[in-house]
């Protein structure tokens, strides 16, 4: 049974992978053209497992090692990574590959507002989130939008999240934070004192010892 926290103002999340996913059917058609098919879900279950890589890798540009390991898991040679990462960096720069919108990313947003809690988003971004999350109808549910290229504080540094309590005037045992990433978001989110929640949709992080949710409303358990 799940014990809500007493007291909560607000709710903040991470973007990338808590609200907005990559464009998995764009992913899917580059690989369609080269004679690989592969499921949408399959897709998501490689994408998380090169997540988990690039995160734990010493690597200067994670955004490289984050989509070489996931084309070549889901069947691209060496050779071909390249062009197709050309390809997926210039969809990036045009569109905004993190596209499409988790399930109940409006309806936990717009269930939040009508509750008259505050929320937010935390995001470690390329200064385009609040563009993005704009155009994908969430940011007018948001009482704040923080993106580490523009704020120049990137998670799990503490600053960011206390830029957001100072401008949302709440303590940090009045706020739940939810993301995607142990490290960058409960760790980070708890050490400033706020609750934590960690988002696990495809139920694999079980091993982190800490609250986890699968869906975006089950935040309501806890409010």
């Amino acid at each position: 049974m799940r014990v809500p926290f007493k007291n909560i103002r607000a709710v903040l999340f991470d973007a990338g992978n808590t609200l907005i996913y990559p464009d998995y059917a764009f992913v899917q058609k580059l690989l369609a053209e080269r004679s690989a098919e592969v499921r949408i879900e399959t897709l998501k279950q490689l994408e998380f497992e090169a997540k988990v890589a690039a995160q734990s890798s010493q690597v200067q540009k994670p955004w490289k090692e984050y989509f070489s390991h996931w084309l070549t898991s889901a069947g691209m040679s060496n050779e071909t990574i390249p062009e197709l990462l050309s390809i997926l960096w210039n969809r990036h720069r045009e569109k905004n590959l993190w596209s499409v919108l988790d399930e109940d990313a409006i309806k936990t947003l717009a269930e939040l507002k009508r509750r008259h809690f505050l929320s937010g988003v935390i995001s470690n971004s390329d200064g385009r989130v609040e563009k993005q999350l704009s155009n994908l109808g969430l940011s007018k549910y948001l009482d704040i939008i923080l993106d580490s290229e523009i704020i120049g504080i990137s998670k799990p540094d503490a600053g960011i999240f206390k830029i957001a309590l100072n401008e949302l005037d709440v303590k940090p045992d009045s706020t739940i934070f939810i993301g995607d990433s142990y490290k960058h978001d409960v760790v980070a989110a708890q050490q400033v004192g706020m609750h934590a929640i960690l988002f696990d949709p495809l139920k694999k992080l079980e091993h982190h010892d800490c609250l986890r949710i699968n869906r975006l409303t089950q935040v309501f358990d806890f409010i």
